[in-house]
């Protein structure tokens, strides 16, 4: 029978030293993920001075429903799918202030921000409509009425 003790130690030494290798690789992950925590905590605190999408507007990660969001929410609620034509005239007939913008303009890019957000979607028609939790798409573009 062979003595095998030294094959043991070399192997033992091997295995230190991949041991020793992947702890350099796993403080260079560590170093990384610290950089980009770091990255990630300043552009958080730069976020709120960045502009909000029209009918959305963020402040520490929570929704604050607009009124324009509310408007958009209760109209899709009440009379179901409406194309931004529609929308923009029920706004104009509750007084809705957009501003001196252009009513279909920001009821447009607000409720693209809705539709990122889940909120609502828009049917192939062209009309928006309220999301359900049962749709599961999420989808613009996707008819579901």
């Amino acid at each position: 029978m062979k003595d095998i003790t030294n094959d043991l130690k070399e192997r033992i030494d091997e295995l230190l030293a991949m041991r020793a290798q992947l702890q350099r690789q796993l403080d260079a992950l560590t170093e990384r993920e610290d950089m980009l925590r770091s990255m990630l905590e300043y552009e958080r605190m730069r976020w709120p001075e960045q502009p909000a999408l029209p009918g959305l507007d963020k402040t520490n990660g929570h929704r604050l429903w607009t009124p324009l969001s509310r408007f958009i929410v209760d109209a899709l609620g009440s009379y179901g799918p409406q194309s931004v034509d529609e929308l923009k005239r029920r706004a104009l007939d509750r007084g809705h202030d957009f501003k001196g913008k252009n009513p279909a303009r920001v009821l447009n890019f607000a409720l693209v921000g809705m539709a990122q957000n889940r909120i609502v979607k828009k049917l192939e028609t062209g009309k928006w409509k309220l999301m359900h939790p049962a749709d599961e798409s999420g989808q613009l573009g996707q008819a579901n009425s």
